[in-house]
């Protein structure tokens, strides 16, 4: 919000219940500088980048769904950055090049690492481990120390680790959205 961005808020179910479970109905907002302002009709490539944050639940949800899949293919053909951080870089586990291709294939990418998920004791939980999902798809995975912030950016694509790669991710993010204006 320091830089001046208007940001909008929406989630795959209209999630933006603030629980675990989704609203009744879709549920777009657009935040202006400190405050929820007006309802917008939600998603669209109209707007200048996309940011998935992270959290669990997007290895169970988004790295599904063929919108959200969809939503990354079209902001990268169309030119514009996309940045994922934590787990949500498991959201590219589908994702695909114009060409067919992985889309992590050959790129530079990070993720949550499979030491931290073992730190917190749900590497038999979750339904793939994001460091193994990126090396799979053909990705080159790098990391930082646990828990300590680390960015990638390739391209378009940027990709931070864990929860404390989320400012500077953020960051970059900016910076990219500049350079592709």
């Amino acid at each position: 919000m320091q830089r001046g961005a208007a940001l909008s808020c929406w989630g795959q179910h209209g999630g933006c219940s603030g629980g675990s479970k989704p609203a009744a109905r879709p549920c777009y907002w657009e935040q202006e500088p400190w405050g929820l302002s007006t309802r917008i009709p939600g998603p669209s490539t109209s707007f200048d980048t996309v940011f998935y944050p992270g959290g669990h639940g997007p290895l169970w949800d988004l790295a599904e769904d063929q919108k959200s899949i969809n939503l990354v293919e079209s902001f990268l053909a169309a030119g514009k950055p996309v940045a994922l951080v934590c787990h949500a870089p498991g959201v590219l586990r589908h994702t695909k090049t114009p060409d067919g291709r992985p889309l992590v294939e050959g790129k530079n990418v990070t993720g949550f690492a499979n030491s931290e998920e073992e730190g917190v004791g749900l590497t038999h939980v979750v339904p793939f481990l994001v460091e193994d999902e990126l090396k799979a798809k053909g990705g080159i995975y790098s990391r930082g120390p646990d828990w300590g912030s680390y960015v990638i950016q390739d391209g378009l694509l940027i990709t931070g680790q864990n929860p404390g790669s989320s400012p500077a991710t953020a960051r970059a993010l900016f910076d990219a959205v500049k350079v592709a204006a």
